[in-house]
């Protein structure tokens, strides 16, 4: 099977992330990505879904949305999810990693999720782009981890001989290299 893409509009509200979960759903069916890769791009997608729904129209905008992109290869044993919206500007990746906490106690109620979605991602950018916010990640399976790349860099470098471009209508997510867009992304300290 080669790469397809599924992306949809919905309305900034929770009662919506059901519906993006099922877009999700229906992207991978009949792939060969693993239940616990599914698993984790279902949390990521959560987390992401709900911040922007939290957050990114604190102001009674009109018509406040989420657009989700999810973009799966299952050639390249990849799959990018992008969430965008027109909310106040936000670059949910910016923040250090906070300290590991020493015990129960100092482990801060809320504001893990991007940490979570950092830690589970194999890359991840954000980028503000013709007045939206646009969080991606991208998730690897099987060889397409063991073909994973030196983390020390802060932009993704893809050996030549594993370089697949597929053209796309969507020119954000132009090419795509071993299974991850052509895009610099920051890399990932959290990989196992």
């Amino acid at each position: 099977m080669g790469a397809r893409v599924a992306e949809r509009r919905f309305p900034a509200d929770l009662s919506a992330e059901p519906a993006a979960q099922k877009l999700l759903s229906e992207a991978l069916e009949g792939t060969s990505v693993p239940r616990r890769t599914r698993l984790e791009l279902e949390l990521m997608l959560e987390e992401l879904f709900v911040n922007v729904v939290r957050y990114a129209y604190p102001d009674a905008a009109s018509d406040p949305f989420v657009d989700l992109r999810i973009y799966v290869d299952d050639e390249a044993e990849c799959v990018v999810v992008t969430i965008a919206d027109r909310g106040v500007p936000f670059d949910p990746f910016d923040r250090p990693l906070p300290e590991r906490p020493s015990s129960i106690e100092e482990v801060p109620v809320g504001g893990l999720g991007i940490v979570l979605v950092r830690k589970l991602s194999d890359a991840y950018e954000y980028r503000r782009e013709d007045a939206m916010n646009k969080a991606r990640f991208a998730k690897l399976w099987g060889g397409a981890r063991d073909r994973r790349l030196d983390r020390s860099d802060r932009v993704v470098e893809i050996p030549q001989e594993s370089v697949r471009t597929v053209r796309l209508d969507d020119k954000e997510l132009d090419g795509v290299v071993g299974g991850i867009s052509g895009i610099a992304v920051r890399p990932n300290p959290g990989m196992r």
